[in-house]
């Protein structure tokens, strides 16, 4: 789930889109979809593609691309293709749809899934950084407490970790896998990795600090606190700090997906320089430019 819009993009970018009655039809295939599946209760992979679980970081992305559906749908063209393609698909139906999955997030908030199977069950990950920037479907109280969990659970000297336990470039990874094995599907083995890992030794990742960064930025703007500002700068430097300097096999002044431990030293992994980093670096330039410019 790349995060590389600049901010309030979909309002500016409003109109420049012009579908066809063909596009309007192709895309009311979605929220059928997700009514056929019951998104609300499904069991996927998630933003990290391992254990299928219920997880409010996937529902809230639905409740999010609905939502946005629906306001594009409710203008212009776009409403008379519906009426006439896809006549099933009014605004009271995706409105239910969106309902039913605030309903859950209501119920699973500020967890991530609270499933009774150990194995699923999570209390924080770093996938629900996203439903509070560049999503925003949580309120004020809701975000602020996703943040303070991440900060506090999940925050480390190098990065933010995904979640705690996470064996994904865990210590020593590349001498206990060979290159083939490093990112395969773990969707339905993620416990034959699992098995590598040692307390504490989780990667942390590069991409979560700009996006705090610009969470609080955007909070900052909001309210005008100073203390919204302090942290918007604190993650927006811990960001630059994670730039690489000089690596054996690295290009320095690069984005890296993770600084991971070998022998016992946290440096980059090997997909450095990483897009999706780069970008949310990129907005949390922006957002701090707007803040500072205020």
């Amino acid at each position: 789930m790349p995060t590389a819009s600049v901010p309030n993009s979909l309002t500016r970018s409003e109109g420049a889109l012009k579908p066809s009655r063909d596009e309007v039809e192709m895309l009311t295939l979605f929220p059928r979809y997700f009514e056929a599946i019951r998104y609300w209760a499904d069991e996927d992979s998630g933003h990290w593609e391992e254990g299928r679980k219920i997880e409010a970081s996937s529902i809230g992305v639905v409740v999010a691309g609905v939502g946005k559906l629906r306001l594009f749908l409710s203008t212009g063209r776009s409403k008379a293709a519906l009426r006439e393609q896809s006549p099933g698909i009014s605004d009271s139906f995706l409105n239910a749809l969106t309902r039913r999955g605030r309903n859950e997030l209501g119920k699973i908030l500020p967890h991530e899934c609270i499933q009774k199977s150990p194995a699923k069950r999570r209390r924080t990950d770093a996938a629900l950084l996203f439903l509070v920037y560049p999503l925003e479907v949580v309120g004020e109280a809701m975000s602020g407490r996703i943040l303070k969990d991440i900060a506090e659970s999940l925050e480390g000297p190098y990065g933010i970790k995904r979640y705690v336990g996470d064996s994904y470039w865990a210590a020593d990874y590349k001498e206990k896998l060979d290159p083939t094995q490093r990112t395969v599907d773990f969707s339905d083995r993620v416990e034959m990795r699992d098995k590598l890992f040692a307390p504490g030794q989780e990667a942390q990742w590069c991409l979560f600090d700009p996006i705090m960064s610009a969470a609080y930025g955007r909070r900052y703007q909001r309210t005008g606190r100073r203390g919204d500002l302090k942290l918007q700068t604190y993650y927006f430097n811990r960001s630059l700090g994670q730039l690489t300097g000089k690596v054996k096999g690295i290009q320095e002044f690069q984005c890296p997906e993770a600084y991971c431990m070998e022998k016992g030293i946290y440096v980059p992994n090997d997909q450095t320089p990483l897009l999706w980093t780069q970008a949310n670096l990129l907005v949390a330039l922006k957002l701090m430019e707007e803040s500072l410019s205020v």
